[in-house]
């Protein structure tokens, strides 16, 4: 983290020597500056001294927080992907993209990107929902996976975020997801005088047990 003497110092100083000059330009009939504009250049630098030590404050409890919250840990992380560390303007997020969307059982999976985005928010909509809630808030993945769901369709959108704002949210992604029925089980009404299968001189298997059979039996 770049020190507050090199660049917040020196724009300062420069903007300080500007209106000091433009102050001297527009002197009074004795060869003084007009006081008003006297008076502004002098707070203008104090403002600007406030600012820089504002400025040290900030790069002093950055290397605290980072010291004492090493990378790897929940604290640790959310210092380092939220606190700019440089003067250069952070590029804005760019419209989330969920894909690769898979269903398999009760398991439903997808993965998500935006250019520039350091945390995602994820929405859903669960079958029979009037809204979205939110599944998952400012977290670093980039991919979900859910499981134990119920049937029906579900309807997913993401937002990508970083230190300089949130981006588009998705368009909203559609999840159809059903489970294999179990067969059904059927039963044939007979009799063991009038069996359908008397004719072959075969018994129906279900005329020597409980008369229940199976959906994909011949």
């Amino acid at each position: 983290m770049e020190s507050g003497g090199s660049l917040l110092g020196a724009a300062s100083r420069g903007h300080g020597r500007f209106i000091w000059n433009a102050a001297f330009d527009q002197r009074g009939a004795k060869g003084r500056p007009y006081p008003k504009v006297h008076r502004m250049a002098r707070g203008f630098g104090r403002l600007m001294a406030r600012a820089e030590a504002l400025y040290d404050d900030c790069v002093a409890w950055y290397s605290d927080a980072t010291t004492r919250f090493r990378e790897g840990t929940p604290q640790g992380d959310l210092v380092r992907s939220t606190v700019p560390t440089t003067t250069s303007p952070t590029d804005a997020v760019g419209q989330a993209v969920i894909s690769h969307v898979m269903v398999t059982g009760g398991t439903i999976h997808f993965d998500c990107a935006a250019s520039h985005a350091t945390q995602f928010t994820y929405l859903h909509k669960a079958p029979g929902s009037m809204q979205f809630v939110v599944l998952l808030a400012d977290t670093a993945e980039t991919s979900v996976t859910l499981q134990g769901q119920p049937n029906g369709e579900h309807r997913f959108k993401a937002i990508g975020s970083n230190s300089q704002g949130t981006g588009p949210e998705s368009d909203e992604t559609v999840s159809s997801h059903l489970r294999r029925r179990r067969r059904r089980e059927w039963s044939l009404p007979h009799s063991k005088a009038g069996c359908w299968q008397s004719t072959r001189q075969t018994k129906h298997p279900a005329c020597d047990s409980s008369q229940t059979g199976r959906g994909d039996e011949d």
